[in-house]
């Protein structure tokens, strides 16, 4: 009977844990396809050169897609959908790791950092990452609501991204037009954010090419714009999507990485004339951005702001400041970084353009990581040094299991069959499960013998 009873118990764990790792595969197989991740992070944003030398296409300048090492790292990233909804690219352990938080810009996704997850991000590396997309930045997803096309409502879906995942102490990276956003993120949330590397978008001291209280002017404000960003509010006031392409092919030049993608979920042909809201926010006087969110009694009026979309910079998060244009600069923002004599700096990217992260992600991601070392203690570099080397050891058995169950998966289906640390997870259990089951079966079964042996004995001694 006794054996009977571990056969039938161990038949069952057998039988539960291979459920369970197959129910981990079709899981991972079955998973929703994020455009954002899956065509556009390798594809269009993906330029660091693999062992082989391999990834850049010669003709185009870009990626062919096909780069193992990309593959590798995009295998690891989850797309989730945080706060109030909004997309986001994740890589890491968020409660054992320090945050990293990437805000793109215009007209890009949060695919844009691809070759900064790869050498700052995951459990390997020093940093858990996130990369939100902003509003109707995503083709997957329904388009918002007018009433969301506001800067204030889309500080307010970052921050609640930033709510949800509980993140603090967070090295803040922002570009193009992230650090508008970012910027006025930083102003009323110091508490959440350490260090801001911003990328070719400088903050514009009030009085140098400042922007203007659109109150005070009527409809012809449009007119003190770049071209581009008129091309762009008129798309968008018309939801003309060949307008933007002109607009992306013509007036830019067809330069952005993504210039072939879909990105507003509305879009009949190109990125999206939706993709233009974040400007129509400079002219639009139903709900002023400067007043959005800015019109409290402690914030000062908008004449006596330091710079042209934040009232003021806290003084004790430092700067990385990174361009590779000359464009957008002004010597009055580099003044102002070198007078705040606290590690902060700038410094400029050569043979880049405005995505210099994509151009020379190489530069760009020695220098972040240079000054990110430089500027941090050594009491913390140390315990961040333990951690890792801890988690690196934790982390070697699932990596092995990772590499199992994808090596097993069929080429033409590796792209939907990313495993979730999840989904690994139920499977290590359920093998946890088969072991001590075994383990007991042997112990029962070595009483058993003992006791057999001790009958035998007595019965012996007695006949």
């Amino acid at each position: 009977m006794k054996y009977e009873i571990m056969n039938t118990l161990l038949g069952l764990v057998v039988t539960a844990s291979l459920a369970l790792s197959s129910n981990a595969t079709v899981t991972a197989t079955t998973k929703k396809k994020d455009t954002v991740l899956d065509d556009q992070f390798c594809q269009h944003y993906y330029t660091l050169l693999d062992a082989a030398g391999v990834n850049i296409d010669a003709d185009n300048g870009k990626s062919d897609g096909n780069n193992n090492a990309c593959h590798a790292l995009r295998s690891k990233i989850r797309s989730e959908i945080r706060g109030n909804g909004t997309p986001t690219l994740e890589l890491g352990n968020k409660d054992k790791q320090p945050a990293m938080m990437f805000i793109h810009g215009w007209p890009d996704t949060s695919a844009l950092w691809a070759n900064q997850f790869a050498e700052l991000c995951g459990e390997d590396k020093e940093y858990f990452c996130v990369a939100p997309s902003w509003i109707d930045f995503h083709p997957d997803y329904p388009l918002a609501d007018e009433s969301k096309l506001f800067w204030s409502a889309q500080r307010d879906d970052f921050y609640a991204v930033i709510q949800d995942l509980g993140l603090t102490d967070i090295t803040f990276v922002i570009f193009d037009f992230g650090v508008i956003v970012g910027a006025q993120m930083v102003y009323l949330y110091p508490e959440l954010f350490s260090k801001v590397i911003m990328m070719d978008i400088p903050l514009i001291i009030n009085g140098a090419t400042s922007f203007v209280d659109a109150t005070k002017y009527d409809s012809t404000l449009i007119d003190s714009l770049q071209q581009y960003q008129q091309n762009n509010i008129n798309a968008f006031l018309k939801n003309d999507d060949e307008l933007m392409m002109y607009n992306i092919d013509t007036t830019l030049g067809g330069t952005s990485p993504c210039s072939t993608c879909r990105i507003a979920p509305n879009a009949t042909f190109g990125i999206g004339a939706r993709t233009g809201w974040p400007y129509y926010n400079f002219v639009r006087t139903d709900q002023p951005w400067m007043k959005d969110g800015f019109d409290k009694d402690d914030i000062l009026s908008f004449d006596e702001w330091e710079f042209s979309f934040i009232p003021s910079f806290p003084n004790n998060i430092k700067i990385l400041y990174l361009y590779g244009t000359d464009f957008f600069q002004n010597p009055k923002f580099f003044e102002w970084i070198d007078n705040r004599n606290d590690s902060s700096e700038y410094m400029k990217v050569n043979d880049a353009d405005h995505w210099l992260q994509v151009r020379q992600p190489t530069v760009v991601n020695k220098k972040i990581t240079e000054w990110l070392i430089a500027t941090t203690d050594s009491t913390a570099d140390a315990t961040t040094a333990s951690i890792s080397t801890i988690e690196n050891g934790i982390n070697t058995d699932i990596d092995i299991i990772r590499t199992h169950n994808i090596n097993n998966i069929n080429s033409s289906d590796m792209e939907s069959s990313r495993l979730t640390t999840a989904n690994i997870a139920v499977v290590v259990v359920g093998f946890v499960m088969l072991a001590v089951a075994v383990v007991v079966a042997i112990v029962v079964k070595q009483n058993h013998d003992k006791q057999y042996s001790y009958e035998k004995i007595i019965n012996e001694v007695n006949d």
